[in-house]
Order: structure tokens, then C-alpha cells, then sequence
């Protein structure tokens, strides 16, 4: 809810539209003198027939509208009930007290929620959010439920075959806006070690588990009312309803996939996605995999149909490769808007702190309430046409068979929801609407987007209408000084995954696809633009698209891209692949939503000197307003618009250090760096940093311990207390896909050999076994340039 887009109220009226296109009125619809209006996108003219018309529908270019009638889908919604299932692996019996203490800590944060809201302990919000407790192990779904204020557990044990939720929701679900029923929810926790077989837990050793069943189960629960689940468990499926087929029989085998790149491109492609051509994968092993897949196609389909989201959390030691094919789950969970995480825990115990916190903000995010049953529509005007959706979540309906009537469908969204959306020209081009079009003053026609965007929040329903103009051009100077390279970084990523996943790609062609895109743009800027005057040995940059060439290197060598190199940190790890084809997975979940902001971010790391903070970096900074400057233009005063304008930039920040390349050339073994990489943070201690230096980092007693990973930064120095709020401000940075995790290394030493060496990974202004340093990356992009120009024809364009 952005309470700066106005809000109007259409419950008894729907809002007045376009009878041709169904456009909403908006600043850019041309009024009659008759009364009627002449749509900006169709062009044509509608009679309102007295109609009343807001106006700020003709002053904003968004605004928001509460709507009833046709507009509500699903009634419960409207009236405030939303249903969250939260799923707990107890298998593995060394993990449970994390996990139960994260469910304590959520439900404690909902009780302040609670009590803030209504200002006292009693009493229940209309909008409510029922949540319950799932548990289970290899072979059992527990349920825990009240019956006449007395806690008793339901177990099912049908988890091979047909599995089913043995309660209805409401009988174990409880409100979360009533501190009474948060108290049962607590009293659940609380005695979860009695009422849990955590013996058998310890038996198996939690190598089991039957997560798949409880997808089903989740989904049969969830049907009809809609809703949420989140899954937090050790392990994929490995027994029972839906358990994920074993792609190889031993290590070494796992090993040798990596060596070939069809085998290897198997592990990070999901099963839904696998095809039988040039698939070397062994017959009866296609087959298996053909029946898993169906199988969570239809789960997936339910999902879409019932407007159910799926989460899973899955949490994994640090020095664990076990495979846990990430590349299915994820599109499961892609296909109900749901998000997978894979979170790391220390096996030696040390972390436990961050863990538990990542795990928490995890959870607590994917619990709160969000907008659900949302429909998103693009249109367009004359001359333009959608191409197509790129890594999309939800279900694309297309019910008239025309790319004019694409909707997305999406059973929930969030504030960092992001879609991208390719479009094309129409043959004839954008038309010209204006009344003088052949004076030759005109400027170049206007193109109009419009966004329609309905959603369920709490008992509203809500359309939100985002109109947008843009000038045309005919120069391609115009052109490339208006580019966005946010955008187009965030666009390249997801048309990368499209190579790989939808195209059958391999790495190898996806990077050099990459490349091909940055030469035939750099090559049309060379042609048509100004640059074509420059002297043929100059590599010509646009002055927007400066940085475009170090995204495609950097992408290149990201985890996205790089093949997989081992590891070299010791000599029993080095036959480990980095990055394996999990956590290749994941990464092409996260760059599926990538935000713009995160585009760049993402592939080329921020490094930061944090050795000498300084007098500011690390401190909160409040600006002030300047005495003098601002528009002094009226008798000498200042314009006290400038002012008020001046008085709303001046909030709290944190300065932050100074970037430095990430490169191993700029590491210097006395001083301390933060790599912030998107997906996570690291904060690395040379090996030759005074001892004053850690143990004002570090908390007392641990800067010299020899537990490995077992570090905490220091809240009570003041170093350590800057160091953290620059942690604080990275992680706020902007909204990401995932809570990023802060791991210390500490160079050369005993323990921290495998963050050291992937810490390293991310340096990647330096040279590989497979890619260029920048310099030398230029020059064979200014080759590759010219190579270009030649191929295609384009003689002459050097003169």
C-alpha cells in the first residue's frame, strides 16, 4: 500500500473505461466538446452518457480503485480471512530447537503486532491471518489441535500414496490478531518436544523425510480457501508421495555429470522442463523422471487453479553437496508465485545466531500478510503489441488466442514482485492522434502504456491503473542516451535463463548469446549514431551504456553463467564443483525476479575498505537544511517549496566507504573489506590485521577462538557498532530476493578455507581459466565490434 497514489472509492460505480479497448480513463484521455472522450490508446470516441467521472482518474498518472461487483473473486478474501500453513521438518533432531525457537520468536513478533494494533491485549482484527502448525518425519504428518482446551495431535500416516489433511483448517489454524489464540499457537511450540516421537528422529538421523506428501497435503487443506504454506525442512522429498528419483548411484558419478555439459545441464534444468531429445540421461531413468514430473506439474496446476503459494525452505550445512535437485522444487514453486530458499547453517554449530535470524526473516516474510488473487494486463496503443512475458510467475491466460489479450494471473504478490514484459512494433508503427499531424513543427507521436493490476488486500479489492507516456524517436542518438542500464541488466539476465531452460541451451551458448547481444548493440551505436566519425581503433562507449560491457563479463563469470570449476581450498574438497548445480538453480530462481536495482549488483560485487572508517562512514547522518542556496528569485526569499522539498530529503542515512575494485590485485592482508554480492554478505579479515583491530570487531573472547565460524561482531565497541550499521544499510539496501547472510572469513585460517575460497569466486575484476580480465575483454569486444560491421555489410563505416 503506497499511501502517496490516490484512492478512489468505485464499490457502487465501476470505473469508467473505454468501450472498445477497455482502457481506464486517465491524464491522457482527450475530452470532446460534447461531452464524450476520445481514447489515448484506441482512438476511439465514447459518449459517458452523463456519466461521473473522478478526477483524479485525469490528474495522476496512478491511482487506486476499491472496487466490488464483478471486480471480487473470492469472497472469504474480501472479508479479511487468510490462511497460512507453516510445515516443520522434526527428522533431524539437531536442527528442531532452531526451528522451534524461530516459531517461538515469530509468534512472539505477532503477539507485538497484536497488541500494537489494537492497542491492548484483547480483541481481534477483521483481517485476519489464521496460521497452524504442520510437523512431520519420514513416514508421519503430525497435526497438534485443541479439543475442549486440551492439546492433542492427529497423525497421518498415508504418505505414499494418497495423502490428505486428516483436519479441517479451522480446527487447528488460529487467528494471529487474537492474543488469546496466539497463546494456543505458543502452548503448540512450547510442548512440541512431548507431543513430537523426536526419539525416532534421532534413529534415522533425519537423511528422510516426506516433504512431498506434505505438498499434497498443504494443497488438499488450501483448496477452496486459498492461502499460503511454507515448508521448512532439511531435505527434498526422498520417500513417499512425490519423492525426488536418485539421478546417480554414487559420488563419483555425481562428479562425472559435472565433467560433461549435456549431463550437467540435467541437474540445474527441472524435471518439467526435461525433453527426450539429445537427453543422455539412461532410458529407464527418463522414465522415472517422466513420472515425478507429471506429477508436480499437477501439483503445480492445482496451486494455480486454487490460488494456493507454496514456500520451501531448505536448510543445509555449509560443507554439505549433497544434490537436492533445487531446479525442480523451484518451478513448483514458480508456478503458484511461491519462493524457495536454501539456507546454511555451520555443521560444527558455530552461526547458529545468523541462521537462526535468516531463518526468521525468511519465515516471517513469506507469513505476513500480502496481496493475493491478483490479475495483471498490459495494454497497449495503436502500433504496439506484447512479444512475450519473460520468466514470469502465475498462469498466462490468452483466452482469445490474441497477444492483445495476454493476463497474467498470480496467486500472490509482494512489494518486490517484478515482471518484465517484451514487447514489439505493430506493422504501420505508433500513430499519430494529434489534431496538426502534418505540421511540420509536430514532434514525434506519443506511445501509451497502461497497466491494470487487481488484488485482494485484507477485505479490500483493489485496482490499481498506472498510465505512462512516452516520446517517440527517429535517432538513434535519442535512443541510446536514454537508455536504461538497470533495465536492460535485469532484462539480459532473465533472457540468459530463456536461452538455457526454454531453449535448450547450454552454458557455453548462453554466454556467447550474451556477448552477441553486446556487440549488436554497441556495433548499431557505432553506425548510426555520432561515433561513426571516431577513429576506427577506438572502442566508443554510450555515455548511459558505459558500464555495459563489464555486466556482460561479469555475468560471464557469475554463478549464473561460469561453468563449474572446482574447488581448491584443501586437498579433500578439490574435487567439489563451484558452483554446484543447486546452487546454480537457486541463482536462476532469485534472476528470475530480479529487480533493476539488484541487476548489476548481482554479477559484479560491492567492495568495500571498512579498515578506517573514518569520522562518518558507520555513523547515523542526518542532513540539514542549507541556510543559504535554494530559489531566491522572488524579492530575494527562498521559494519555500524548495525548502519543504529540502526538509523531506533530509532523513537519517548511513554513510557508506568507498567502493574499491573487487579484485584479488586490491585485497591487502592488513585491512578488512565487506563483499556485499546480492545474494549475500561477507566481511573479510586479512590475515595480517593487528590484534586491536579484531578484538574491536569481534566479541571478547572469540577474536582469537578456535572454533572456526563461530565469530559474532561486536555491538559494545564502537568499530564493531559501525561495522554493523553498514551491514544494516546494505541489507536495506533495496528489496532483495532472498535475506542476505553476513559470513565472516577470516584469511588464513584453519576452518575457513571453503568461504575463503568462494569469497575469492566473487573477485571478479580478475582473470579465470575461462575468461578475460576487463582489459584484455575490451580489446576482443572491440574486435568482435568490428567483425560485426564487416559481416553484415557495412562497408565504409569507419570513414
Amino acid at each position: 500500500v503506497n499511501p502517496g497514489i490516490p484512492r478512489i472509492d468505485s464499490r457502487q460505480s465501476d470505473p469508467l473505461r473505454c468501450t472498445y479497448c477497455r482502457a481506464y480513463l486517465n491524464p491522457y484521455t482527450k475530452w470532446l466538446s460534447n461531452g464524450s472522450f476520445e481514447c489515448n490508446l484506441c482512438f476511439k470516441k465514447n459518449n459517458t452518457k452523463d456519466q461521473m467521472y473522478p478526477r483524479e482518474a485525469c490528474q495522476y498518472g496512478t491511482v487506486e480503485y476499491v472496487v466490488g461487483g464483478p471486480y471480487i473473486m473470492d469472497q472469504e478474501r474480501i472479508q479479511g480471512n487468510t490462511w497460512s500453513i507453516v510445515a516443520v521438518d522434526v527428522g533431524q533432531a539437531g536442527l528442531v530447537s532452531n526451528y522451534l525457537r524461530v516459531l517461538e520468536q515469530l509468534l512472539c513478533q505477532y503477539e507485538r503486532d497484536c497488541q500494537g494494533s489494537n492497542g491492548s491485549t484483547n480483541g481481534a482484527s477483521t483481517d485476519a491471518i489464521h496460521l497452524g502448525f504442520l510437523f512431520f518425519l519420514e513416514t508421519q504428518v503430525i497435526v497438534p489441535y485443541f479439543k475442549n482446551d486440551n492439546l492433542e495431535c492427529v497423525v497421518m500416516s498415508d504418505v505414499m500414496d494418497d495423502p490428505f489433511g486428516p483436519l479441517p483448517l479451522d480446527q487447528f489454524c488460529f487467528n494471529v490478531s487474537s492474543p488469546i489464540q496466539i497463546q494456543k499457537l505458543k502452548t503448540i511450540v512450547a510442548k512440541a518436544p512431548e507431543i513430537l516421537p523426536l526419539q525416532q528422529a534421532q534413529l534415522h538421523g533425519g537423511s528422510r523425510n516426506c516433504s512431498g506428501a506434505i505438498l499434497k497435503v498443504m494443497i488438499e487443506l488450501l483448496k477452496g480457501h486459498k492461502g499460503r504454506g511454507s515448508i521448512v525442512t532439511s531435505s527434498h522429498p526422498t520417500t513417499g508421495f512425490a519423492n525426488l528419483p536418485k539421478r546417480f548411484g554414487n559420488y563419483e558419478q555425481y562428479l562425472q555429470m559435472y565433467s560433461r555439459r549435456l549431463t550437467e545441464r540435467q541437474l540445474y534444468t527441472p524435471l518439467q522442463k526435461h525433453k527426450s531429445d539429445n537427453n543422455p540421461t539412461p532410458v529407464a531413468q527418463q522414465q522415472k523422471n517422466a513420472t515425478v514430473s507429471s506429477v508436480y506439474q499437477r501439483l503445480g496446476k492445482e496451486c494455480q487453479e486454487n490460488g494456493i503459494t507454496i514456500d520451501i525452505l531448505i536448510t543445509v550445512p555449509d560443507d554439505s553437496f549433497e544434490f537436492r535437485d533445487v531446479a525442480t522444487l523451484s518451478e513448483f514453486c514458480r508456478q503458484g508465485c511461491g519462493e524457495i530458499r536454501m539456507i546454511e547453517y555451520c555443521s560444527d554449530g558455530g552461526d547458529a545466531g545468523m541462521f537462526r535470524e535468516v531463518l526468521y526473516e525468511e519465515l516471517s516474510r513469506l507469513t505476513k500478510a500480502t496481496a493475493q488473487d491478483a490479475i495483471f494486463k498490459l495494454r497497449l496503443c495503436q502500433g504496439l503489441r506484447i512479444n512475450k512475458f519473460l520468466t514470469p510467475s502465475g498462469r498466462i491466460r490468452d483466452d482469445f488466442g490474441l497477444n492483445e489479450s495476454y493476463e497474467l494471473e498470480m496467486a500472490s504478490v509482494s512489494p518486490s514482485t517484478t515482471l518484465c514484459i517484451m514487447l514489439e512494433h505493430k506493422v504501420g508503427g505508433i500513430v499519430d492522434y494529434s489534431s496538426n499531424k502534418n505540421s511540420s513543427n509536430t514532434p514525434s507521436p506519443m506511445a501509451f502504456f497502461q497497466t491494470a493490476f487487481l488484488y485482494t488486500l485484507g477485505h479490500e479489492r483493489i485496482l490499481r491503473v498506472s498510465t505512462l507516456a512516452l516520446p517517440t524517436t527517429n535517432s538513434a542518438q535519442d535512443l541510446f542516451r536514454c537508455a536504461d542500464l538497470p533495465v536492460i541488466t535485469s532484462t539480459w539476465t532473465r533472457m540468459a535463463i530463456t536461452d538455457i531452460l526454454e531453449r535448450d541451451g547450454t552454458l557455453s551458448e548462453a554466454r556467447d548469446q550474451m556477448m552477441k547481444r553486446c556487440v549488436a548493440v554497441l556495433a548499431m551505436y557505432r553506425l548510426n549514431t555520432q561515433a561513426r566519425n571516431s577513429p576506427m581503433g577506438q572502442l566508443i562507449l554510450p555515455e548511459a551504456l558505459q558500464l555495459l560491457p563489464l555486466f556482460v563479463l561479469s555475468i560471464r563469470k557469475s554463478t549464473l553463467l561460469r561453468p563449474p570449476l572446482p574447488l581448491q581450498a584443501t586437498r579433500s574438497q578439490s574435487q567439489h564443483p563451484s558452483p554446484t548445480a543447486d546452487q546454480r538453480a537457486l541463482t536462476m530462481d532469485y534472476s528470475k525476479r530480479i529487480l533493476p536495482d539488484m541487476g548489476f549488483l548481482c554479477v559484479h560485487p560491492n567492495l568495500y575498505d571498512v579498515t578506517d572508517l573514518g569520522d562518518n562512514y558507520g555513523k547515523v547522518y542526518t542532513p540539514s537544511v542549507s541556510k543559504q542556496g535554494g530559489d531566491t528569485s522572488h524579492g530575494g526569499r527562498r521559494d519555500s517549496r524548495d525548502t519543504r522539498l529540502q526538509e523531506m530529503s533530509c532523513q537519517p542515512y548511513i554513510p557508506l566507504p568507498p567502493l574499491t575494485h573487487p579484485s584479488i590485485s586490491c585485497l591487502e592482508d592488513d585491512k578488512v573489506y565487506i563483499l556485499d554480492e546480492g545474494y549475500g554478505i561477507y566481511v573479510y579479515v586479512g590475515k595480517s590485521v593487528a590484534n586491536d583491530k579484531r578484538y574491536d570487531l569481534f566479541v571478547e573472547g572469540e577474536a582469537s577462538t578456535a572454533s572456526p565460524k563461530s565469530l559474532t561482531i561486536s555491538n559494545q565497541s564502537e568499530y564493531g557498532n559501525r561495522i554493523l550499521n553498514i551491514l544494516k544499510a546494505l541489507r536495506e539496501f533495496c528489496p532483495r530476493p532472498n535475506v542476505p547472510t553476513v559470513q565472516i572469513v577470516l584469511a588464513g585460517v584453519a576452518g575457513y578455507e571453503m568461504r575463503e575460497e568462494v569469497f575469492r569466486s566473487f573477485l571478479v575484476d580478475d582473470s579465470t581459466s575461462h575468461e578475460k580480465g576487463y582489459v584484455d575483454f575490451l580489446c576482443f569486444l572491440h574486435k568482435r565490434i568490428k567483425h560485426f560491421l564487416n559481416d553484415e555489410g557495412y562497408t565504409g563505416w569507419s570513414k
